[in-house]
């Protein structure tokens, strides 16, 4: 099975038109474009602000709790995602590995 990205725009809108885009690519954009993202740049004037503060917080609760949270790489790997592509940076990522 091709991925969404695979398809030509015959193929895309004969799925379409069968109802049978959604069945297969439950994701998927009705507008054949809107389902093609390009890789963003990295922004050119980053701040940090939010990413350090996120760091603080962490530490702050390794420090009182003696305990991190599993899911802290996680949020951070976000964080500093978005700081740096901006919030389109995870469409991007799901369009590239759906």
């Amino acid at each position: 099975m091709k991925k969404i990205k695979e398809l030509t725009k015959e193929e895309f809108e004969s799925l379409e038109q069968s109802n049978l885009l959604l069945e297969i690519f439950p994701n998927a954009s009705k507008v054949y474009e809107d389902n093609f993202v390009d890789r963003p740049s990295i922004k050119k004037d980053i701040d940090w602000t939010s990413v350090i503060k996120q760091c603080e917080e962490i530490l702050d609760y390794i420090e009182k709790e003696q305990y991190s949270n599993e899911d802290d790489p996680t949020y951070l790997y976000e964080s500093v995602m978005t700081t740096l592509y901006g919030e389109n940076i995870f469409k991007y990522i799901r369009f590239m590995t759906n």
